[in-house]
């Protein structure tokens, strides 16, 4: 019975344990927004994995990539692509750490077609324990 106990203990307590110690869970939360030309703020969680945002009204296609690690540093990159055909792209990268706990980047995109403006912003934000 003691055997049983203790078997069933390091199945529960040490995979959480060695999670935390590891970084496989992040503390640090990834945040999308988008201001199109009405001034309607349409607001994202984002997860690990990449994103792609529906944005109303342009020719403008933004995502974000998956989220990278490196050491302590998270990064997360923005890319803005000008209509499906891709004829320019832009990219930006966010990157949050211990040391760093908030970061943003905000890109203002003009649609020539359509005469609009959009604001398209990245953060990062270390969530406190």
């Amino acid at each position: 019975m003691k055997y049983l106990f203790i078997l069933y203990f390091s199945f529960i307590y040490f995979p959480n344990t060695l999670a935390q110690v590891n970084g496989t869970e992040s503390d640090i939360k990834w945040e999308l927004q988008i201001t199109d030309p009405e001034f309607e703020l349409k607001y994202f969680k984002l997860g690990p994995s990449d994103y792609k945002a529906f944005m109303a009204k342009t020719s403008w296609r933004c995502s974000t990539s998956a989220t990278q690690k490196r050491g302590k540093i998270e990064l997360k990159k923005l890319f803005c692509d000008y209509s499906v055909e891709k004829t320019g792209t832009v990219t930006t990268t966010v990157s949050c750490s211990p040391s760093r706990p908030y970061s943003e980047a905000t890109l203002e995109i003009y649609d020539e077609r359509k005469d609009l403006t959009f604001q398209v912003m990245l953060n990062c934000r270390k969530s406190t324990p």
